[in-house]
C-alpha cells in the first residue's frame, strides 16, 4: 500500500490512512487482524464492475421504513482485489 499510494495525496493518502489506522474487528479466522475488506472500495468496484458481485432485493429490517432495497449479497473479493491492483499497473 505504501509503495504505490503513500504521499500521492487525495484518495491515495486516504486509503493509506484508512489501511494503517482502521481498528479492524476481530475474527477467529484472522486473530492478528491483518486482513480485511475495504468495503468503501468494494462498493465502488461493485458499481464499476457489476460482474464481480451478486445483487439481490430484500425488505428493510422491521425498525426501518418498510421497503425493498437492492443489496450486494456477495462479492468476488479475489477478482476485485486483482482488478484494483491491475488498474494501477501492479
Amino acid at each position: 500500500m505504501d509503495r504505490y499510494f503513500k504521499g500521492k495525496g487525495g484518495i491515495f493518502d486516504y486509503l493509506v490512512t484508512l489501511w494503517e489506522n482502521y481498528d479492524r474487528f476481530w475474527q477467529e479466522t484472522d486473530p492478528e487482524k491483518k486482513h480485511w475488506t475495504m468495503w468503501d472500495v468494494a462498493a465502488i468496484q461493485a458499481l464499476a464492475k457489476p460482474h464481480l458481485c451478486q445483487k439481490k432485493t430484500v425488505i428493510t429490517p422491521h425498525d426501518n421504513f418498510k421497503r425493498e432495497v437492492i443489496i450486494y449479497s456477495q462479492i468476488n473479493e479475489k477478482a476485485m482485489e486483482a482488478d484494483f491492483w491491475a488498474s494501477f499497473g501492479v
